[in-house]
């Protein structure tokens, strides 16, 4: 993950919006169900895009070679999966105990930049904790739906550390 953020940090922005056309033109069915699920808040979409081009990076690295397309069936099929891990997380007692994880170090990475990120919107506090879901909620389904089309399970459960 630090090698793919340096990766990143080292592209212009005209270099890094390139680099995120490409992937959405390997990934046709991503933008559109990002478009979908972010409400036509721009902020949304925008950080949701990021961070989902961060995911496929990760894969990427790790797995070279191994390129994996992401389906409308893929994304439709595990929306439930990410609902019910949204809602395990949302319980009071997940502060201490988490629900299983297939990619704990790369989600806690995902969210402390997306805390990072929402914290850094002027004056909008308010909408801080739903769009913190939403973008969960949209990362964790990109994520899921990764797993699912890639030739091999890429992401095994696994218990999530503790840090």
């Amino acid at each position: 993950m630090n090698r793919v953020n340096e990766e990143i940090d080292g592209l212009t922005d005209e270099q890094l919006d390139e680099a995120i056309d490409r992937l959405f033109d390997a990934q046709p069915e991503v933008l559109p169900f990002l478009k979908s699920f972010s409400n036509r808040d721009g902020r949304i979409q925008e950080l949701a895009t990021l961070l989902s081009f961060f995911v496929f990076k990760v894969y990427e690295t790790e797995y070279p070679g191994k390129a994996a397309t992401v389906k409308r069936e893929d994304l439709e099929s595990v929306l439930d999966e990410a609902k019910s891990w949204i809602a395990e997380l949302d319980r009071p007692e997940a502060r201490d105990n988490p629900p299983p994880e297939s990619e704990p170090i790369l989600m806690a990475y995902l969210m402390k930049n997306l805390d990072t990120h929402l914290n850094s919107l002027d004056g909008e506090a308010r909408h801080a904790g739903y769009r913190q879901r939403v973008l969960l909620m949209m990362i964790k389904t990109i994520i899921l739906a990764l797993d699912r089309a890639a030739p091999f399970k890429a992401f095994h459960p696994i218990d999530t550390p503790e840090f």
